[in-house]
């Protein structure tokens, strides 16, 4: 397989891709590691698709005239490729080692003869590369390379890589911090807090018996927040799990809560002698607004962008 550079159509086409994820609630997390590598990234697979995307583009006719198709072209239209031609074509294009190649292409791949769960529950959207039986042909299902989403292609390799819930990642972590940095400069610009005491602090593993994301202390009010980057829900499964873990989050922060008010000398230590006299308020907070506004066992749940 030999490709030139991408005519501009194709160009704008995967800057707009990219654009999309850059402006997406999944941006944070396009170089994290997945598949038990670090070298292999959503924003290096997704750059594997659209060289794929380009060949597919190259080998499908922009237009079709039924009356001059042969016996031939359906077998042109099924975009059947030898396995080892996508892999030299990844190599070449983007300057991998054949081994880092061969691994995005096995990361986009689907099975069929192997276990079909994923087939019927996920689909090819995140894999449209298909294997033959013996494994030397791979075939491009050309609906879900084109038109999938990028931000839900990242979402199932994310998903498929460290699971729905994010938290615990390096880029879960850095979101953390980021959102504690956020609410720090929000509550000290604000000019309507005034006087007002303002202090926000957190409790790391091992300084306590609990953990707690961030601590935030407006006047006579305690923000006891609990912070959680999960993946957004799309099927039903994914809705009820996803609400599942929204409502885990809400009793950890209010556990969390209740152990304050049963510790003040935690609450005195970090946010002043007379905090033990302010009203505790559990908070969840996400990173994207699936859940936003929702509230359960008296804790409410709002987004990153609350601080503003």
């Amino acid at each position: 397989i030999v490709v030139g550079a991408p005519d501009s159509d194709a160009a704008k086409t995967h800057r707009s891709a990219f654009d999309n994820l850059e402006k997406s609630y999944v941006f944070p997390f396009l170089n994290e590691p997945i598949s038990g590598r670090q070298d292999i990234t959503p924003k290096l697979l997704e750059t594997v698709v659209c060289i794929l995307q380009d060949l597919l583009d190259l080998h499908l006719p922009r237009s079709i005239d039924p009356a001059e198709l042969d016996e031939d072209d359906p077998l042109r239209f099924a975009c059947v490729f030898r396995r080892e031609h996508l892999l030299a074509l990844v190599h070449n294009a983007l300057g991998l080692v054949p081994e880092l190649a061969a691994a995005c292409i096995e990361n986009l791949t689907s099975d069929p003869f192997g276990k079909l769960g994923e087939l019927f529950t996920i689909g090819l959207w995140h894999r449209p590369l298909v294997r033959s039986q013996d494994g030397e042909n791979l075939m491009i299902a050309a609906g879900a390379l084109m038109w999938g989403s990028p931000v839900r292609r990242v979402e199932r390799w994310l998903q498929n890589g460290a699971g729905e819930d994010l938290s615990d990642t390096a880029a879960g972590h850095r979101f953390e911090a980021a959102l504690r940095l956020a609410i720090e400069e929000a509550v000290s610009e604000n000019p309507i807090l005034g006087d007002a005491t303002k202090v926000i602090s957190s409790i790391s593993h091992g300084e306590a018996d609990e953990e707690i994301d961030f601590l935030l202390r407006i006047g006579g009010t305690v923000l006891v927040g609990e912070v959680k980057c999960l993946l957004g829900p799309s099927e039903p499964i994914e809705r009820h799990n996803y609400i599942g873990k929204l409502e885990a989050a809400c009793s950890q922060a209010a556990r969390k809560a209740n152990w304050l008010q049963g510790n003040p000398e935690e609450l005195i230590a970090r946010l002043g002698d007379d905090a033990n006299d302010c009203r505790i308020q559990p908070l969840v907070v996400v990173n994207q607004s699936n859940g936003m506004e929702w509230e359960y066992e008296g804790c409410p749940i709002t987004d990153g962008a609350f601080p503003q």
